[in-house]
């Protein structure tokens, strides 16, 4: 029997919880990631990701994945942890 699950379902589960879950998780986080990128790039609805910053974080998520904006315009990578992600996806019709 074939079943079937909505990749829609599958990433907003792995982006609430690269920005939900606690500090300890990283490792947790970094597997669901890379399956969650596996599967759009075999579906091609990869789109890319963006890093979260302080504001895009809830509950016990403590370290961010990216900082404040340099004044040259470049980003602030400093003490950052690489696995506060959220994915974003092509629809296809």
């Amino acid at each position: 029997m074939r079943k079937n699950f909505s990749i829609k379902w599958l990433i907003e589960h792995v982006n609430k919880f690269n920005a939900t879950s606690a500090d300890s998780y990283q490792d947790e986080r970094e597997g669901k990631s890379m399956l969650l990128e596996t599967i759009l790039h075999e579906a091609g609805m990869y789109k890319g990701f963006s890093y979260l910053s302080a504001d895009e974080l809830e509950g016990d998520a403590m370290s961010v994945g990216i900082r404040e904006q340099k004044e040259d315009g470049s980003w602030n990578f400093d003490d950052t942890d690489r696995t506060r992600v959220a994915y974003f996806i092509h629809y296809l019709l």
